[in-house]
């Protein structure tokens, strides 16, 4: 099973599958593997062009240049960043979104108490915060 580069946290326990190929076999073995399945149908059915629709307007993105898509960010439930995993933003709407601060807030602090490492200089979590707070 090949799985989309969703989980861009090395942190979380389902980065394993990020961007990764799993036989099927093992998947079927892992604890994780059947949330990991439901995860990536989430991000195959929601990346589709016609599927992107903005999680604060309800609008069809049609441009690129304004689609933001959040990946898995956690998949703790008990922390307060996972209820914005896996939303579609138009950035057109991003000033209407009634929970933007909260999301600024709850992401910096997730950076600040450690519980985010990227694999490379691009930190992606920053960058949503950068993107959003612009």
């Amino acid at each position: 099973m090949l799985f989309p580069p969703f989980v861009q946290n090395m942190k979380d326990p389902y980065y394993i599958f990020n961007d990764n190929g799993v036989h099927k076999k093992c998947l079927t073995a892992s604890p994780l593997g059947a949330r990991a399945m439901e995860y990536r149908d989430i991000v195959f059915y929601k990346t589709r062009p016609e599927n992107r629709i903005c999680d604060i307007g309800g609008n069809l993105i049609t441009s690129m240049d304004d689609y933001i898509f959040m990946d898995l960010l956690t998949s703790d439930a008990k922390e307060d960043l996972h209820q914005f995993n896996f939303m579609t933003i138009d950035k057109n709407n991003l000033n209407k979104w009634v929970q933007r601060e909260n999301f600024l807030i709850t992401a910096r602090k997730f950076l600040s108490d450690d519980k985010w490492k990227s694999l490379t200089k691009f930190n992606y979590l920053d960058y949503l915060i950068k993107v959003i707070e612009s």
